[in-house]
């Protein structure tokens, strides 16, 4: 087995021209990978738990986080964000029939190649009986070509 071991890979036409291939699948090392990621604890004062990239997070009211990206992605269009959320210590959110399962949801904003913003809700996202909440653990990942 061979081992290369460097700090920096460069394209041999372009920079970011670095390619994985295993037998007839080609990829793009830098529009398969993680850009940027970001953990906080919305419960308790938006405390970061930690994150890559991140250049900064807004507590924007109950429930609802913008996370601001060190370096920017090449598209707001082109991009994979998955957003998940752990409630595992506070899961007094709803009572009775309006209690269910968290519900992220994730939109652009004016400046989407650099911003993130992310809504937790509890109860019935489907009507009118959901709400925003803090929730313990917000996981915000994008996946992009880089800037």
């Amino acid at each position: 087995m061979s081992e290369i071991i460097t700090d920096k890979l460069t394209g041999k036409t372009s920079a970011g021209d670095v390619t994985i291939t295993s037998g007839s699948a080609t990829m793009k090392l830098q529009e398969g990978i993680c850009t940027g990621w970001l953990h906080i604890d919305m419960y308790n004062s938006n405390t970061e738990k930690g994150s890559v990239n991140i250049s900064s997070s807004t507590d924007n009211g109950t429930g609802d986080t913008t996370a601001t990206f060190t370096n920017n992605s090449a598209s707001a269009t082109d991009r994979l964000v998955l957003v998940h959320a752990q409630n595992s210590n506070n899961g007094n959110q709803a009572s009775g029939a309006n209690r269910g399962g968290m519900v992220c949801s994730q939109s652009n904003l004016t400046n989407a190649t650099s911003t993130i913003r992310a809504v937790s809700f509890y109860g019935s996202s489907g009507g009118s009986d959901a709400g925003a909440y803090d929730i313990e653990g917000l996981h915000i990942s994008k996946f992009s070509e880089l800037a």
